[in-house]
């Protein structure tokens, strides 16, 4: 499983490419492109040549948990790339939603991104990890709602 990690910018998008194995960052580089169509086709070569199997996308939040400008460009590029059928992967925010949110807002969050990167046309969001501060009930919430969306 050779993964490609990708950190959108509206001029340069940084790209870093796994070890066979999924496990290190090997190779990094930039791509200069300011056309979106032109930087998915960019990547998909990029993607192509180095027999990447997963596409990990940057989802940025701002300062306060909250989604912004930047999130929503790089959720649009994720949507782009999902024609690939490569799997594609953004994060559950771990921070304030995790440590701070309510069960309900956590299973809203899997709902958002269920919706975001539809697994059934080859989108895949399925990672996250539990820190111990967790609240037990969000970590439940958690769980249970990537297990519903999953069937």
């Amino acid at each position: 499983m050779r993964i490609m990690a990708i950190d959108y910018g509206d001029v340069r998008t940084g790209l870093a490419v796994s070890d066979p194995t999924g496990t290190l960052a090997g190779e990094a580089f930039v791509l200069r492109e300011t056309s979106k169509d032109k930087l998915a086709s960019a990547i998909t070569r990029e993607a192509a040549a180095r027999g990447v199997t997963h596409l990990v996308v940057g989802h940025p939040r701002n300062m306060n948990g909250s989604l912004g400008p930047r999130a929503e460009k790089s959720a649009a590029l994720a949507e782009r790339l999902r024609g690939l059928k490569l799997a594609l992967s953004m994060h559950i925010n771990r921070g304030d939603l995790m440590q701070k949110g309510t069960p309900a807002e956590v299973r809203a969050e899997v709902r958002r991104m269920y919706d975001a990167f539809r697994p059934d046309l080859g989108g895949s969001w399925f990672y996250f990890e539990v820190d111990q501060g967790f609240p037990f009930d969000n970590v439940v919430a958690l769980a249970e709602a990537i297990g519903e969306y999953r069937r």
